[in-house]
């Protein structure tokens, strides 16, 4: 199984470093064969080269099962969007075409307001990632106000992502959708919302951004599928990572129905905390789970999960999340417990992959 690791920037290689020492460890009690190669790109590449991604590291990735990307710098010394434009341009090379965000209340340190649980998954589209090009800035007297005006080509890539999103409700992944728009974009007497709404089969909720956020915080238990447009999806993130425990637990998913998906953790890149054992990796391993699963493993998706959740329950956490080990310690709780959670060697009841290269 190939999978193509980029550790970004600062703490990145050593996060990069835990998760491949749980790769090995899953080949110790699997028949699984990771090949796992790194490249460096990232903070130093663009400036030394003017360059996000180059066209070798995209042929690269096309041949893998899965990506990883680490933790980036947002910003160049030139006032280029780092991250935004990594990700970018590696979704646009590899033909991913859906931002992928799932948020659940899987941390047992964190208490909910009114204790309600999260379990949705946010979708977006990718060609707009990082953008906000179709966002327009426009002052009324002394209040300034946003003002998003959906293109045509943008309305039909929402329409894609809407007959993808029923597929899933088809096929059982999801109940409900509610589609997430500027609140101009929500009245129903919007013609194009109303065409959307009659050419499927499945109903579909109408919420303004802001409705969505105010739901998320107090009654987050009816919500389960969203898709909404750029910055939105990102922005909705972020507010996941503060209902999960914090930016080092977090990771995003980008979607390819055809190719190689690409993961990317949330932990900031904290430069100054590189090579002193801080960095939180779980983040990092829960997406490791996601490709798990994505390619076919669910039992070991399921034991990594598992590994995770006896880490927090048993207070052994990174100092950002107001505990003591470091990142060396994280990850060598986690090989243990892989060890207890997948007691037999060379398992042979596995499914065979279908993305893997």
């Amino acid at each position: 199984m190939k999978i193509v690791f980029i550790p970004g920037d600062g703490v990145g290689n050593e996060i990069a470093d835990e998760l491949h020492k749980i790769c090995k460890a899953l080949e110790n009690y699997t028949n699984l064969i990771f090949n796992i190669q790194r490249l460096d790109l990232g903070y130093k590449h663009y400036f030394e080269t003017g360059l996000f991604v180059p066209e070798i590291a995209i042929k690269e990735c096309k041949q893998a099962a899965a990506v990883w990307v680490g933790p980036l710098a947002e910003n160049t010394h030139d006032g280029q969007r780092l991250k935004k434009n990594i990700i970018r341009q590696l979704s646009n090379g590899l033909g991913i075409q859906f931002f992928y965000r799932k948020i659940t209340s899987f941390n047992p340190n964190i208490t909910l307001l009114n204790n309600n649980p999260v379990n949705l998954t946010i979708m977006q589209d990718c060609q707009n990632y990082g953008l906000d090009s179709h966002l327009i800035t426009k002052s009324a007297g002394v209040n300034e106000r946003f003002i998003f005006k959906l293109d045509v080509t943008q309305q039909s890539r929402i329409e894609l992502l809407i007959k993808y999103a029923v597929d899933l409700v088809h096929d059982g992944s999801h109940k409900r959708i509610t589609l997430v728009l500027p609140e101009e974009q929500t009245f129903q007497s919007n013609p194009w919302v109303e065409n959307i709404k009659n050419q499927i089969d499945v109903k579909i909720g109408i919420i303004s951004a802001e409705r969505f956020v105010f739901k998320l915080l107090h009654n987050p238990t009816d919500l389960d599928l969203i898709l909404t447009i750029s910055p939105y999806g990102e922005l909705f993130s972020g507010i996941g990572s503060a209902l999960e425990g914090g930016l080092g637990l977090s990771y995003e998913s980008f979607i390819n129905p055809k190719g190689p998906f690409l993961y990317s953790i949330m932990h900031p890149h904290s430069e100054r905390y590189a090579g002193k054992d801080a960095a939180n990796p779980i983040g990092a391993i829960r997406s490791l789970s996601e490709i798990l699963f994505r390619l076919n493993r669910p039992g070991l998706s399921k034991a990594l999960n598992r590994a995770v959740s006896l880490s927090l329950e048993a207070g052994w956490s990174t100092r950002d999340m107001g505990g003591s080990m470091g990142t060396n310690e994280i990850g060598d709780f986690i090989c243990n417990k892989i060890s207890e959670l997948i007691p037999e060697k060379n398992i042979t009841n596995i499914p065979q992959l279908k993305n893997a290269k």
